[in-house]
C-alpha cells in the first residue's frame, strides 16, 4: 500500500514539479504544498524499505522460535546478523549448508544493509559546496530504493520457499507474492513512461 502511495505522489510530484527543472526548498515562496509532497514521498520511501526489511526479520524470527523454541533461539540466533540468521536457521533446522544458501544469503544481506543505512546512519563529513561530479553516484533515487525494497523481499520469500518448501505455510501465499511482483512490474513501468 505504501508503495502504490508513494508510486502515485511521485507522479504527482513530477507533474507539479516548476519547469526548468531546478530546486526547491522548504522556505520558497509559492512551494509549499510541492515541498509537503516531497517531504511526504522521502518518508513514504523510508517507510517501505524499513517494513520490507522488518518483514523479513519478523519471519527469521518467528520461524526460528516455531522451529527452535524460545530459549534455544534467543540464546544462540536471536542476535546473529540478518545473513547468519538465515545461515543458521537453514543449517540447524533443515541441514542445508552455505553453498545453497548463497543466493537467499545476498538477498538478506542486502535488506538488511538498506534498513540499517537508514536506521544506523554513519556520520559523514560534508563538504560545503558540493558540485555535481561529487555527488554519490551509487546513491539510488526515490522511488527506485522502494521498489528495489519490495523487490528484494519477494525475492526472499520466493528463495526461502524454494529451500524449505514445507515451511510454505507460513510465509505469504503465492498469491501475495505474486501481487508484491506485479507491483513491483507496475511501479517500474510507470517510472520508464515518465
Amino acid at each position: 500500500m505504501l508503495l502504490d502511495e508513494l508510486m502515485r505522489l511521485t507522479a504527482e510530484i513530477k507533474t507539479d514539479w516548476p519547469s526548468g527543472g531546478g530546486s526547491i526548498r522548504s522556505g520558497d515562496v509559492g512551494h509549499a504544498e510541492l515541498w509537503r509532497k516531497v517531504r511526504r514521498r522521502d518518508l513514504l520511501s523510508d517507510s517501505v524499505r524499513i517494513f520490507t526489511a522488518m518483514a523479513v526479520e519478523s519471519f527469521l524470527n518467528f520461524y526460528g522460535v516455531v522451529r527452535l523454541g524460545q530459549t534455544p533461539f534467543d540464546s544462540f540466533i536471536e542476535r546473529l546478523s540478518q545473513p547468519k540468521k538465515v545461515q543458521a536457521l537453514l543449517k540447524i533446522c533443515h541441514g542445508i549448508d552455505t553453498n545453497q544458501s548463497l543466493a537467499i544469503t545476498r538477498t538478506v544481506t542486502k535488506i538488511a544493509e538498506r534498513r540499517n543505512d537508514l536506521v544506523h546512519p554513519k556520520a559523514k563529513e560534508v563538504v560545503v559546496e558540493i558540485s555535481e561530479a561529487h555527488k554519490d553516484a551509487d546513491a539510488t533515487p526515490i522511488p527506485d530504493a522502494a521498489i528495489e525494497a519490495v523487490q528484494d523481499m519477494s525475492t526472499f520469500y520466493q528463495q526461502w520457499t524454494s529451500l524449505v518448501p514445507e515451511s510454505e505455510f507460513l510465509l505469504p501465499d503465492e498469491e501475495q507474492i505474486d501481487s508484491l511482483t506485479n507491483l513491483v512490474v507496475s511501479a517500474r513501468s510507470c517510472l520508464s513512461s515518465t
